[in-house]
Formats: C-alpha cells, structure tokens, sequence
C-alpha cells in the first residue's frame, strides 16, 4: 500500500498539533489551583481559561490525548513497512564476501 506523501505530511502536523493542545492543557491544569479557599477564587487567578472551567479544561486534555494515541498509532501502522525493514537490516547476520574467505585457509575439524 503506497500512501503519498502529502498525507503524511498532514497526519504528523495534526499530530503536532494535537501534541501541543495535550501539553498545553496538562500543564495548565498541573500549574493551575484547585479547591482552596472559595474554590481558588479567593486569590487573584482567573476562574476560567478560554471559557474553560478546570473539569472542562480536563474532558478537552482526556479527550484530545486519546485522538493523539490513536493517531500515533496509525502514524507507526502507515510506517510498518519501514519499521520491519529496520529491524530485519538490525539483526541480519553479515554476510561475507567471496574474497574475504578465499584469504583464509580451510578450517580442519579434528574428531577425537
């Protein structure tokens, strides 16, 4: 199966950008305060994000994530040709050329 390259092209800026948005929103919601006194609204930080309440912020960093891992694993199921001919060239045995073992002499076996 040949697949062009202007579709990978596509399927790893979507992964980029899908990469971005899930680093984003866990970092946010791993900076951002949660509970406290009157629900973090006590302090002086934004009681949403982009009209984003914490829960909401979660179900779009879960629900991205997920996207994100079903791509990637498309993204390594497009490549398999490439991945097994990878691992195939890794543990060939090397081969020898003719005129490596004509300068060496025949090996004897000696039984006893």
């Amino acid at each position: 199966m040949k697949i062009r390259p202007g579709t990978h092209l596509i399927l790893d800026s979507v992964i980029f950008i899908l990469f971005v948005v899930v680093a984003v929103s866990g970092l946010i919601l791993f900076l951002a305060p949660s509970g406290g006194y009157n629900g973090a609204r006590g302090l002086s930080t934004p009681e949403s994000l982009l009209s984003l309440r914490r829960q909401g912020l979660k179900t779009v960093h879960n629900w991205v994530g997920l996207a994100l891992a079903g791509l990637v694993a498309l993204h390594v199921i497009l490549h398999l040709p490439w991945v097994t001919c990878q691992f195939k060239r890794l543990f060939k045995k090397p081969v020898r050329s003719a005129a490596a073992t004509a300068d060496r002499p025949p090996v004897s076996r000696q039984v006893g």
